[in-house]
């Protein structure tokens, strides 16, 4: 009778952790949440917006991924105004609080689009296109630490759409956009295999939704979003997730 009921409860447990599973749950972390994490500078922050959590782009992307995953994903926002991927830029996002908290939060995806504030003559005129790559790399690689299973997500920047006199963008360049920071970034994701948001070819010629000529306006933060979201879509990446990977 005890042999019995003991091979009951061992049925009972198998069932139960299977069904977990199968709904993406961890029994070992009681947690179903897929974690995103952005990350990037005052684009990817909201900068100028009324209400920058909810009409951010990455805002966005959250209030459409509800609506297909229901409560699954959980998005935050860790983007800082100003800050570059070069270590030794002005202002590098490495040096901010938020970098730490990305860290902590432990994501399952991480969402990158920096390169915008790097052109800049103070930043890449110093450091230049190789140091932009080793820090870019050593970013995937430092959050492949935190978690070994994680997935990725870049994103080439939208154009500065101000030539000849930069004062009025703080001095950000869309020709070393174009051609510096692109190429780079798209070469580390075909190194890594991660799916680009193309910004810069599909907002070539929409000026009109930056009013600064550098910063979305919140129609054109929405078009940002639904881009980001459909490539979420188009890849599946929500579900290549690997959940209970997280060095802890």
């Amino acid at each position: 009778m005890e042999m019995k009921r003991n091979i009951f409860s061992l049925l009972f447990f198998v069932l139960i952790a299977m069904n977990g599973f199968s709904q993406g749950i961890n029994p070992a972390l009681g947690d179903y949440h897929v974690r995103i994490a952005f990350t990037g500078n005052s684009i990817t922050i909201g900068t100028g917006l009324t209400n920058p959590n909810v009409e951010s782009y990455p805002g966005r992307v959250s209030q459409m991924l509800q609506t297909v995953y229901g409560d699954t994903c959980v998005v935050s926002n860790f983007a800082v105004s100003g800050r570059t991927m070069l270590k030794k830029g002005d202002f590098p996002i490495w040096n901010e609080p938020q970098f730490q908290q990305m860290w902590n939060f432990a994501p399952d995806i991480v969402y990158i689009m920096m390169g915008t504030n790097d052109t800049k003559p103070q930043n890449w005129g110093v450091c230049g296109p190789d140091q932009f790559f080793a820090d870019y790399k050593a970013m995937i690689d430092t959050m492949r630490v935190r978690n070994p299973k994680v997935k990725f997500m870049c994103a080439f920047p939208p154009p500065c759409y101000k030539t000849g006199d930069l004062t009025s963008v703080w001095f950000i360049n869309d020709s070393i956009i174009s051609n510096g920071v692109i190429p780079i970034v798209d070469s580390i994701a075909k190194i890594y295999n991660i799916p680009v948001v193309d910004f810069n070819t599909a907002l070539r010629d929409s000026g009109y939704f930056f009013g600064d000529n550098v910063h979305p306006n919140a129609h054109g933060a929405s078009v940002m979003g639904k881009m980001v979201f459909d490539k979420f879509i188009e890849t599946d990446i929500i579900h290549q997730v690997e959940k209970g990977n997280a060095f802890v």
